[in-house]
């Protein structure tokens, strides 16, 4: 929202881009906010945590 706000008071385009590109981010991770992070997927991450909390 910030950016957005500072290329409204400034005009610079590349401030536009920036607030465009967080929330197309924002926008992708609403159904999974935690992405591969989630509990819900299985693999090496979950694998490292069993190891001491540490992912190799």
């Amino acid at each position: 929202m910030a950016f957005g706000q500072l290329n409204k008071a400034t005009g610079n385009e590349e401030y536009a881009e920036i607030a465009r590109k967080t929330f197309d981010i924002i926008l992708s991770k609403v159904n999974n906010p935690r992405g591969k992070w989630n509990k819900a997927h299985t693999g090496e991450v979950e694998q490292g945590m069993r190891k001491g909390g540490m992912i190799k």
